[in-house]
């Protein structure tokens, strides 16, 4: 059996199987999110059946997910919602990464690591899971809580404070020495790409979308958002950030558009389908 077909096969009894045990998990009032990583136990390859072998394939799939979840995010909030929250929203987290970076840093202190090697562990404890929280939420039906407006950009702010502190313990393993400058510089570049990525969206998209609303065609509609979605997302890791903060950040402009709820609606049901997948694979 080719790999092609053997795929298409755990694709479609692992669909099948997240719509049972998700439909159980919606019975006992449960989050969807519980439902697909129990899903993943079950059959994944290390769980008790090990029914899906296309693991490696299905792996490609999260990083869609994940583009796609975010995309999702920041079609609900428009730019406006984001200036309201801004500052308090970079006030906790920075805080928070703070915090975390002490916990991080005195834990690899206690197990006589480096410095370096104990900033490493303190910026990864420092970030959190945002594509589960967001579903979560989702489950829970509390997205447009004033609470998770501001939770959700606490998380996205925590990302981007980490990126800058990885590239700069990078950059000190590299060269031997700490470098400010490496800070400055991934600030700099992280300014410039959401400030040049609004501005350039906030001054053009309009009009596009203008211009594709008068062919009538839906098609056309889902292909140049989802195509600003994962031309974004492939920008910002290109740049070194992850890819999951242009998904979002093409969600904003979009949201800003008077299209946002018919892009919405077209990819929920391609990003619900992708979703599962990925709290599958973590399963």
């Amino acid at each position: 059996m080719t790999v092609g077909i053997e795929l298409v096969g755990d694709l479609g009894f692992l669909l099948i199987f997240c719509a049972g045990i998700g439909a159980l998990a919606y019975i006992f009032k449960q989050p969807m999110i519980l439902g697909f990583l129990v899903a993943g136990f079950l059959i994944g390859p290390f769980g008790p059946f090990s029914l899906i072998k296309s693991t490696e394939m299905l792996n490609n799939f999260t990083d869609i997910a994940i583009v796609l979840l975010l995309f999702g995010v920041g079609l609900a909030f428009p730019l406006r919602q984001l200036k309201a929250i801004g500052k308090i929203g970079t006030g906790i987290a920075v805080i928070e990464v703070i915090i975390m970076l002490g916990i991080g840093f005195a834990i690899g202190s206690l197990f006589g690591w480096s410095f370096y090697d104990s900033m490493f562990l303190a910026a990864a404890l420092s970030i959190s899971s945002t594509a589960i929280i967001v579903k979560v939420l989702e489950d829970m039906g509390k997205m447009e809580a004033t609470s998770s407006i501001l939770m959700i950009g606490v998380l996205v702010i925590e990302d981007l404070v980490a990126i800058v502190i990885i590239s700069a313990m990078h950059a000190g393993v590299v060269s031997g020495s700490f470098e400010f400058t490496q800070i400055l510089t991934t600030i700099g570049k992280i300014g410039l790409f959401i400030g040049g990525t609004i501005g350039v969206g906030v001054l053009v998209l309009p009009k596009l979308f203008s211009l594709i609303a008068r062919l009538e065609r839906f098609e056309i509609t889902i292909l140049f958002a989802l195509g600003m979605a994962f031309g974004l997302s492939f920008l910002s890791y290109e740049l070194g950030f992850s890819a999951a903060t242009g998904a979002f950040l093409a969600g904003v402009i979009i949201a800003g558009t008077k299209f946002s709820e018919q892009v919405s609606n077209l990819i929920t049901p391609t990003r619900e389908i992708f979703t599962a997948i990925f709290f599958v694979t973590i399963g």
